[in-house]
């Protein structure tokens, strides 16, 4: 992509600058993106608060360009679609949406503690459909290289995610594991039955027209830990120039260390 140098020059402030090319970065990943995964923001986060190492996040974002019926996001799963269930208030899998948003649930850290809630910031404004994908897990139980734990963990990305349909074994969501929506969260909730300790969830997430930038996950299960994935944003000069981006306000309090009930 070739940049119209004489357009830039011509800015007078620095902050004119910084719009334009945060324009020209958000539009370099546009054109960047093709169908299915984008490897940029596909990935995981191991969470962690001292002494416990809690969890990991596996991530993916797929863009629809280039999609198929059935698959409109370009996942590799054929029927993935009909995989939907909606979370508690989301209207049907927004298919016309510009981006799905994946994530799965492992618990897999050093304690034998199941995870009972994992929440990624991103402000309701931006989420059109919600939800988790009956049967569907990420192809390895942690996507790409290990991000390391840590509190607030790194996110490891450039992987390219697998997904499998048909899968058993997996935490859903039914009855009390829900996944809900906040101003400024979705949320899935395990309060029925928890992720089991060396468990994994079926994978959930929502969809958006709002580019993804590196954004906040976190994990309750014993203590809450955060760590870094992507997620839906408006565009700023900064989140166009490939700055990160803390979105806060996950609605997860460490305080409620008791798990909820039915």
């Amino acid at each position: 992509m070739q940049t119209n140098t004489s357009f830039l020059s011509a800015l007078r402030t620095p902050r004119l600058a910084a719009i334009a090319a945060a324009v020209v970065a958000a539009a370099a990943l546009t054109a960047s993106a093709s169908a299915g995964s984008i490897a940029a923001f596909s990935g995981n986060t191991q969470p962690s608060k001292s002494p416990a190492d809690s969890a990991t996040v596996n991530f993916a974002v797929f863009n629809r360009t280039g999609g198929a019926a059935g698959d409109s996001f370009g996942t590799g799963v054929s029927s993935f679609d009909s995989f939907f269930a909606a979370g508690t208030s989301s209207g049907a899998l927004d298919t016309s949406a510009s981006y799905l948003y994946l994530y799965q649930t492992v618990a897999n850290g050093n304690t034998s503690t199941g995870v009972f809630q994992n929440t990624v910031g991103v402000p309701q404004s931006l989420v059109s459909s919600f939800g988790s994908f009956t049967g569907t897990t990420f192809s390895t139980a942690v996507v790409g290289t290990p991000a390391g734990f840590g509190n607030t963990s790194p996110a490891s990305t450039g992987a390219t995610p697998v997904i499998l349909s048909g899968q058993s074994g997996l935490t859903g969501f039914t009855g009390a594991n829900f996944v809900s929506i906040g101003a400024s969260s979705v949320k899935a909730n395990y309060f029925a039955t928890e992720v089991p300790f060396g468990s994994a969830s079926v994978l959930w997430g929502y969809t958006s027209n709002f580019a993804p930038v590196i954004g906040n996950t976190a994990i309750l299960e014993e203590t809450g830990a955060n760590g870094l994935a992507p997620a839906a944003a408006v565009p700023t000069p900064s989140a166009g120039l490939g700055g990160v981006v803390l979105l806060v306000g996950l609605g997860v309090n460490a305080a409620r260390k008791r798990r909820a009930t039915a």
